[in-house]
């Protein structure tokens, strides 16, 4: 390429422009006064219903095409419907899928069965195709989610930007829309709904954290390569939350009175009445629950692990350190970068089928020089730094858990096998839609 893209340089001007429509206010109030109801969004519901009929919708049709055209499960939709059927055996799934993670002749399975357990009820109504349905089912929910978090941290635009990440995933990873059941791509949607939970939380709606750690641990036992980033997110987004409420409602002492009091505000235009600011309230109770679901959620796990001999995840552990082909720090880089600078690899439909399919679709995902993911992740970074240290906490919330994003799913490249460079790269896809939106806007 002849220049490098100014990720950071563009957003300067309309930063605070995102940011104070993110709250629901007209860029005309930043002085202080209440927006007109003229410069507020008239319809907000019309707006919410659009995107998710945008996002959804065509994952209901195609599944209903799929039905009526005699949808049977077969090959890995036939062990996800046979996983989910064991759920009420007596002998219920403590599991994910199959993985290509081996280790002295012992079969590696994805760390967690959440989404056999989602399956269950469906597949046992209809065993021929609960699985199908039933899958569509669990990833429209997954869709909703996100939009909805979109919705709580950014307004009309994180919800447009939620929708738009979903349309764009589930269009150009077209496997994704032609084989729902298949858990990576299941995780991939799940792992699009962990990121837009953890961006609210962040900005101080402390009730999306439960809903972040349900979505991140679905996403992470839908297969590993989604693992390190749904914990990280999980982790982090507290504290971002934690960061924007201290700097929306700090508290300086009174010289007169020797009491605390809250500041003035004047610099800060007024939360419209279906928006309110975020605060400290019912964070507590928000982590509390979130701890809790977590635990719930990784018992089955960890009984493998504490029963097992080896148990999963030490078989997953030591297939990461066993000897063999690996993706590397190299092509994570270049894959993160393909996804982050023009012509992003998720603007382009990839094959699902044909000799050279695959060879296609390591070509459109790893290309490239490897720097330009070292820059991608610096230019987050700084754009993190720049609107916090402005004010901007909504937009600099997004910046910051795309930076993790990216940094998570180029972190754990060099213990992950050859064999999952196509999974791989739908995780990079996710988290360069998610680095998209902050240069954007």
């Amino acid at each position: 390429m002849g220049h490098i893209p100014a990720l950071a340089s563009s957003v300067m001007p309309a930063a605070a422009e995102f940011d104070v429509a993110a709250e629901g206010i007209s860029a005309d109030s930043i002085g202080g006064s209440p927006s007109s109801p003229d410069s507020r969004l008239r319809h907000p519901n019309t707006l919410r219903l659009v995107c998710h009929l945008a996002a959804e919708l065509p994952l209901a049709l195609l599944s209903i095409r799929s039905m009526t055209t005699g949808w049977r499960p077969t090959s890995d939709d036939a062990v996800v419907a046979w996983r989910a059927w064991d759920v009420m055996s007596t002998h219920p799934t403590l599991l994910g899928a199959p993985t290509h993670a081996t280790e002295l002749g012992h079969q590696g399975f994805a760390p967690g069965p959440a989404l056999s357990w989602l399956l269950a009820v469906p597949v046992h109504i209809d065993p021929l195709q609960g699985t199908l349905w039933g899958s569509t089912l669990v990833a429209l929910a997954a869709v909703a989610l996100a939009i909805e978090a979109g919705w709580a941290a950014g307004g009309r635009w994180g919800a447009i930007g939620a929708a738009a990440t979903a349309l764009t995933v589930g269009t150009t990873e077209t496997a994704i829309l032609m084989n729902l059941p298949w858990t990576p791509w299941q995780g991939a949607l799940w792992m699009i709904a962990a990121l837009a939970c953890a961006w609210a939380t962040s900005t101080g709606r402390w009730r999306w954290w439960p809903a972040c750690v349900a979505t991140g641990s679905i996403a992470a036992q839908a297969h590993i390569v989604f693992a390190l980033t749904a914990v990280a997110v999980c982790l982090v987004s507290p504290l971002l939350g934690r960061v924007s409420v201290s700097r929306r409602n700090p508290i300086r002492p009174s010289a007169a009175r020797g009491c605390m009091i809250p500041p003035p505000t004047a610099h800060r235009p007024p939360p419209t009445a279906h928006r309110p600011p975020p605060t400290a309230h019912g964070a507590t109770w928000s982590l509390l629950v979130g701890v809790l679901v977590g635990v719930v959620l990784w018992i089955p796990p960890a009984i493998d692990q504490l029963s097992g001999h080896p148990g999963n995840l030490t078989i997953l552990w030591h297939s990461s350190q066993a000897p063999g082909g690996r993706v590397g720090y190299s092509h994570a880089f270049q894959g993160l970068g393909a996804a982050t600078w023009p012509p992003f690899s998720w603007a382009h439909r990839l094959p699902t089928s044909g000799q050279h399919a695959f060879l296609t679709i390591l070509n459109s995902t790893f290309r490239g020089p490897p720097w330009h993911g070292g820059i991608t992740l610096l230019a987050l970074a700084g754009l993190g730094f720049w609107c916090m240290a402005t004010g901007r906490d909504v937009l600099g919330s997004l910046a910051w858990i795309a930076a993790v994003a990216g940094l998570t799913t180029v972190a754990p490249s060099p213990r992950l096998r050859r064999a999952m460079h196509s999974n791989w790269s739908t995780s990079a896809s996710c988290s360069g839609l998610l680095a998209w939106p902050p240069p954007a806007h």
